[in-house]
């Protein structure tokens, strides 16, 4: 009792406050801003006046503007922050395959040295003796077809479509049929070569 009495009577001390953040120069054109707008409306019929409108669109403009480039800002750094970490834990990429190697190899070299090979099935028929296999323009050697565009040549691209339907061609490379297509000698699986079947139908002559 005597040391309750003891003690001084009055409110506890406060906690001491926090360091006050520092204001951003957006904030502080926004205050200013708000200054001047209840200046304005003490004395009422002033905002009426162009001079007073132009005044305060451009002060709210340039705080837009000073908004927009400090976010833009933060976006930014936070983007690189984000590619940064990306960049770290994104684990190494394992090499091509060799098929792929050999396939950019045949569209970039204009007479390819030594076979190669290209296997899957056909992607896109686009003439009587011409078609796409695994991303490449392949073109069957020794075989001769009519204009896609004639009604012999929309024959011959209809019986290449028929011909190959549901098949894994494994075709071998023997030349460059331009800047990016390839010639080759095609197989089907359990029907033998693709061309020598396109001249049985009689959908194409040889070369």
């Amino acid at each position: 009792m005597m040391g309750d009495a003891a003690q001084p009577k009055g409110k506890p001390a406060k906690p001491p406050r926090a360091a006050a953040r520092p204001k951003s120069r957006a904030f502080r054109w926004t205050i200013r801003l708000l200054f001047v707008a209840l200046s304005l409306m003490i004395t009422r019929g002033v905002l009426q006046t162009p001079e007073i409108r132009a005044m305060l669109d451009d002060g709210v403009a340039t705080v837009l503007a000073v908004l927009a480039k400090e976010r833009a800002q933060q976006d930014a750094m936070a983007g690189a922050a984000r590619l940064e970490e990306m960049q770290d834990s994104a684990p190494r990429q394992a090499p091509a395959p060799e098929m792929f190697e050999d396939r950019v190899a045949v569209r970039r070299s204009e007479s390819p040295a030594g076979p190669r090979r290209l296997t899957g099935p056909v992607e896109a028929v686009i003439a009587g003796n011409a078609f796409m296999l695994g991303g490449v323009p392949v073109v069957l050697d020794s075989l001769v077809c009519a204009a896609p565009d004639t009604e012999a040549g929309r024959r011959a691209t209809d019986g290449l479509e028929e011909l190959t339907r549901a098949q894994d061609l494994r075709c071998t490379v023997t030349g460059a049929a331009g800047e990016h297509a390839v010639r080759a000698t095609c197989m089907l699986k359990g029907e033998g070569d693709l061309a020598l079947a396109m001249q049985a139908d009689r959908l194409c002559d040889a070369d």
